[in-house]
């Protein structure tokens, strides 16, 4: 009701927070607790924030993790000025989640103004060592926490983003601290936590879908794991569809997509399930998908598929072609010789050239796929009827 939402609400909140910026300064609100009659602070709302905030501690703006960490600690370590509890209660394994971001030693410290990104955080009063605008020191307490598992999807999504992102210190610190924490379960046999975390990185897909913000971070880090060894053991398992699932998300994005950057990464990422343990229906998706993108309208990504086929047929060439050396020999010159991106007609013929290595390494394309056209765009009655115009003026003037 109105009346319990006005005992719920903060009077004058617009201007006390407004004040509060721009002092630097945090809100003090009144203890929701002793105010609202009703239970609008529960369980599940303080996961939620507390998840939000861990997703924004993991991702690649340094403003963004330092604001997102100082937030932190005033949620849990700031203590009522009049009571031995916290402040904010129902925070899913409280200690762990201190003890994991580094938080334990410092209890009942006073509010401070948040300093700038990048300032010494021993400095003045505050409580904490840790600079969390630092790639170096962030991400390895981070992924301490990631194993808790209300946080265990919100933080995988934020550190997708740095690991695929473009500042190389926060893809250097956050890709260590990533591998790091997948080679830990590998090596306790924590099979589990992997298939969780592939469940994780498929249903990014679904929630981003055509978000190159998004997916193209996403196939970076995939590719990572990938080339690192670290799904390995969900990716050939016959009782875990990770590949195959992973290889329809890709397709789906691929369609109509004009990003070549996202393209070249969906390459990376085909190219890294061609492995010799890989199950034969994966390897022959995937190999279909690489023909597809061997005669792509975009000249850049057929150069690129051809690049990393070529070197994947030196690296493990069992991986997907037969004893027989002379079918070895051709498809390694065609993907070396041949200039891919030309044109895919003659005289290019790149589209000839692209069916002939199909058919070396036994990949079966639908006619359609065989002697698919590049459409050209068609002119517009406007240029039209301008060129028809000047022509007719010429023919006037003679």
């Amino acid at each position: 009701s109105l009346s319990e939402r006005e005992s719920y609400l903060e009077p004058d909140a617009y201007q006390r927070v407004r004040a509060a910026s721009v002092r630097r300064e945090a809100f003090r609100g009144t203890d929701v607790r002793r105010r609202a009659p009703g239970n609008y602070f529960d369980e599940g709302t303080c996961a939620r924030v507390i998840g939000a905030l861990l997703k924004q501690l993991s991702e690649k703006l340094d403003a963004v993790r330092h604001a997102a960490g100082h937030c932190l600690e005033e949620l849990l370590l700031l203590l009522d000025n009049d009571s031995s509890s916290t402040r904010v209660p129902f925070v899913p394994h409280r200690s762990i989640l201190l003890e994991a971001l580094n938080l334990q030693s410092t209890k009942n410290i006073p509010l401070s103004p948040l300093p700038p990104p990048g300032s010494d955080p021993n400095r003045g009063d505050r409580r904490a060592a840790t600079d969390w605008a630092s790639p170096a020191e962030t991400f390895p307490l981070v992924m301490r926490a990631v194993n808790i598992d209300e946080f265990f999807e919100d933080i995988v999504s934020g550190v997708v983003i740095s690991v695929g992102g473009l500042t190389k210190t926060v893809v250097t610190h956050s890709e260590a601290a990533f591998l790091e924490w997948t080679r830990a379960l590998i090596e306790s046999g924590a099979k589990t936590t992997l298939v969780k975390l592939g469940k994780v990185l498929l249903q990014l897909f679904d929630r981003h879908r055509r978000d190159g913000r998004v997916i193209t971070p996403l196939l970076k880090t995939i590719e990572t794991l990938l080339s690192h060894g670290r799904l390995d053991d969900i990716l050939f398992d016959e009782r875990c569809d990770f590949a195959v699932t992973l290889i329809s998300k890709v397709r789906s994005e691929a369609k109509g997509c004009s990003d070549v950057k996202r393209l070249l990464a969906m390459t990376s990422v085909l190219i890294g399930l061609l492995q010799d343990k890989q199950r034969k229906p994966v390897m022959t998706q995937t190999l279909h998908f690489l023909m597809v993108l061997l005669a792509h309208r975009y000249p850049r990504v057929r150069r690129a598929t051809a690049e990393q086929l070529y070197v994947k047929l030196l690296e493990e060439a069992t991986a997907f072609i037969t004893d027989d050396h002379c079918v070895f020999d051709e498809v390694s010159r065609l993907l070396l010789e041949v200039a891919w991106d030309k044109e895919l007609d003659p005289p290019g013929n790149v589209r000839e050239c692209r069916n002939r290595v199909s058919d070396l390494l036994g990949v079966n394309l639908s006619t359609e796929e065989r002697e698919m056209k590049v459409r050209k765009k068609a002119s517009t009655s406007l240029t039209t009827d301008t060129f028809q115009s000047y022509a007719t003026l010429i023919n006037d003037i003679k």
